[in-house]
């Protein structure tokens, strides 16, 4: 994805792209695939009420120090018994 580490160096904390708008596309797509990629976006989108092009997006970059601050709490902290719950 062309572009995707400028972003990042620029200070965006997250690059998202899509094969379907303009300047995103694909290599060697069965046309099987992406009418139904698209007939599932679609449904997601009139079930949701989205406005997104891609539900289904795979293209992503994220900064180092984002995905580090989304660590999951610590198992303790997710524990429920009767001794923590009043």
């Amino acid at each position: 994805m062309e572009g995707t580490g400028e972003k990042l160096n620029e200070g965006y904390e997250a690059v998202f792209g899509s094969r379907f708008m303009a300047g995103g596309g694909v290599i060697d797509y069965p046309c099987p695939k992406y009418a139904l990629n698209r007939a599932f976006n679609l449904f997601i989108r009139l079930l949701f009420r989205f406005n997104f092009n891609d539900t289904t997006n795979a293209f992503k970059a994220y900064r180092a120090t984002t995905l580090q601050g989304l660590r999951p709490l610590p198992r303790a902290a997710l524990q429920l018994s009767p001794s923590n719950c009043r």
